[in-house]
C-alpha cells in the first residue's frame, strides 16, 4: 500500500509537470504573438493556456485531499473519514507514551479508532502485538474490539490472537529505519505477554479459529511459541495454562 501511494504520488507529479510544460509553451507562443501584433491569436492562446492551469489546480487539490483524508470501514459496515493530521497527532502521543493525550484525542476524534496502517493494523491490534495493556484498554474504551471483521476482512488471519506472537510490531508508529530495538525474545514468556493474552481473552478475543488444515487454537500458538527456545519456564507453563483454560472453557 505504501508503494502504491508512492507510485500514485509520482504519477501525479509527472502529470503536473507535463501540464506545467505545456502551459509555459503556450504562454511563450502567446507572448510572441502579442509582441508581433497578433493580438487576437495571442488572446486565444492565453485563454487556452488557462485550461491546463485550471486542470493542474484541480489535480493538486484532489491529490492533497486524498493524501490528507482516508476512508476506513467499520464493523457495522459503514465507513468513516479520518484526517491523517489527527493520525499523526495520535502517533506522536503514543511515541511519547502519553496515553492521556491519546484518550483526549479519541474523545474529540472518535473516528481515529478505525484507522488502519499500511498492514491494516489498528490501535488495538498494535497494543496487542506489543503487549501493552494500557494501549489496549484505551482503544477498547473508545469502541475498538478484538476480531473486528472490518480489520480481518483485509488480512490472511482470522482473528486477533491468531497473530498474537508477531511481537514488537512497530510499523504503526515508525518507519523501518526508525524502529526501536525488539523487547521480546522468541520463546521467552514474560509477564507482559501473559497480561496481554489475558486481557485479550477477558475482552472477548476468539481462542479458536479455522484454517485450511482444520481448527486451530490459542493453545497451539502458545505451544509453538514456548518451543522456540530450549527453556520451559514457569511463565511458559502459566501462559499454557491460561490458553488451555480459555480454549476448554
Amino acid at each position: 500500500m505504501a508503494f502504491m501511494g508512492m507510485v500514485i504520488a509520482g504519477a501525479a507529479l509527472l502529470i503536473i509537470g507535463i501540464i506545467a510544460g505545456v502551459t509555459l509553451f503556450l504562454l511563450f507562443i502567446a507572448t510572441i504573438l502579442l509582441l508581433t501584433k497578433h493580438k487576437k491569436a495571442a488572446r486565444v492562446l492565453y485563454i487556452i493556456s488557462a485550461v491546463p492551469i485550471a486542470a493542474a489546480v484541480v489535480l493538486i487539490a484532489k491529490f492533497s485531499h486524498s493524501a490528507r483524508y482516508k476512508e476506513f470501514d467499520t464493523a457495522d459496515g459503514s465507513t468513516v473519514i479520518v484526517d491523517m493530521h489527527d493520525v499523526e497527532d495520535m502517533k506522536e502521543y503514543l511515541r511519547k507514551g502519553d496515553l492521556s493525550g491519546v484518550d483526549g484525542l479519541l474523545e474529540k476524534k472518535p473516528e481515529l479508532i478505525h484507522y488502519r496502517d499500511v498492514n491494516n493494523v489498528t490501535l488495538l491490534e498494535y497494543g496487542l502485538r506489543n503487549c501493552n495493556t494500557e494501549v489496549m484498554q484505551t482503544a477498547y474504551d473508545h469502541g475498538a474490539r478484538f476480531d473486528d471483521k472490518a480489520v480481518f476482512s483485509h488480512l490472511i488471519y482470522s482473528c486477533s490472537l491468531e497473530d498474537f506472537f508477531s511481537l514488537d510490531y512497530s510499523i504503526f508508529l515508525y518507519s523501518a529505519d526508525e524502529a526501536p530495538e525488539p523487547r521480546f525474545t522468541k520463546g521467552e514468556t514474560t509477564d507482559e505477554i501473559i497480561n496481554a493474552a489475558k486481557f485479550a481473552i477477558e475482552h472477548g478475543a476468539a481462542v479458536k479459529w479455522e484454517t485450511s488444515a482444520g481448527t486451530y487454537t490459542f493453545s497451539d500458538s502458545v505451544a509453538n511459541w514456548v518451543m522456540l527456545d530450549d527453556v520451559r519456564s514457569d511463565k511458559d507453563e502459566e501462559l499454557l495454562r491460561l490458553a488451555d483454560e480459555a480454549v476448554n472453557k
